[in-house]
């Protein structure tokens, strides 16, 4: 599931914990934003992905449509990993949030 603004985090999607965990993958929220991007924008996107390691700052990630965005910072954040209406669990995710260049981002 994308999001189209990466300064909100969207509820893990069904199944994606109980898939990181058969596939021994970790769960890992990813914000990307043009740079210069101040929040509030609504300009990037967000996803979450299932990765065998977490991207370090300074290491690039490609997307799904090829453009390539640098990892600046990655934070960790508690989210709920249950249903609406049951009782409630949390668990800490790492959230990387990458920048694309304008030259990258207007790549075809």
């Amino acid at each position: 599931m994308i999001n189209r603004d990466p300064d909100t985090l969207t509820e893990v999607p069904p199944g994606m914990l109980k898939l990181a965990a058969e596939s021994e993958k970790k769960l890992v929220h990813v914000s990307i934003d043009p740079e210069g991007a101040k929040v509030g924008d609504i300009t990037g996107l967000s996803f979450w992905a299932l990765v065998d390691f977490v991207p370090r700052i300074g290491e690039t990630i490609r997307t799904q449509n090829k453009k390539f965005c640098k990892v600046v910072a990655v934070f960790h954040g508690v989210v709920s990993d249950t249903p609406a209406g049951q009782t409630q669990a949390f668990i800490m995710v790492p959230t990387v949030y990458a920048t694309m260049s304008k030259a990258e981002e207007e790549r075809e």
